[in-house]
């Protein structure tokens, strides 16, 4: 019994001296958010900028996408704020202006000209090559 006192008691320091000295933000930890992250936004953000993008969306449908997009970007930033590997870090900092670019994708009074430019700039090109190098990163961290 006291033994497993004693193991118990230090599982909590071990715990606390690794989240004092931000061990727990590992390469493992930071791709298990991104997968989580992508879980909860991906297709919801895919769908609502179909919708926003099509012709016939409303005012309403583009607000809805600006603010899902808002809210993924502030997540996103997030997960790369917490995360301390450099290659999920290097990988991941490109990504945010993709979404701030999405988040002007959807304004109302943007044409589908400007639209197809947004979709060219280095920015966009810059976000999904990185987004395509952080999940080759995390697939090949999940398979090792």
């Amino acid at each position: 019994m006291r033994l497993q006192k004693k193991f118990a008691m230090l599982g909590i320091a071990t715990s606390a001296i690794f989240g004092l000295t931000g061990c727990g933000s590992s390469l493992a930890d930071s791709c298990a958010e991104f997968a989580a992250f992508d879980q909860e936004y991906v297709a919801e953000v895919d769908r609502a900028m179909s919708t926003a993008t099509q012709p016939e969306a409303t005012a309403e449908d583009k607000a809805k996408a600006q603010e899902l997009v808002q809210e993924a970007r502030l997540d996103f930033e997030e997960i790369v704020a917490d995360a301390e590997d450099e290659d999920f870090v290097a990988s991941a900092g490109s990504i945010p202006p993709t979404y701030a670019l999405y988040e002007q994708f959807v304004e109302p009074d943007v044409t589908q000209e400007e639209q197809m430019e947004m979709l060219q700039t280095q920015d966009m090109q810059d976000g999904l090559k990185a987004q395509a190098a952080l999940t080759q990163l995390c697939d090949a961290q999940s398979n090792s």
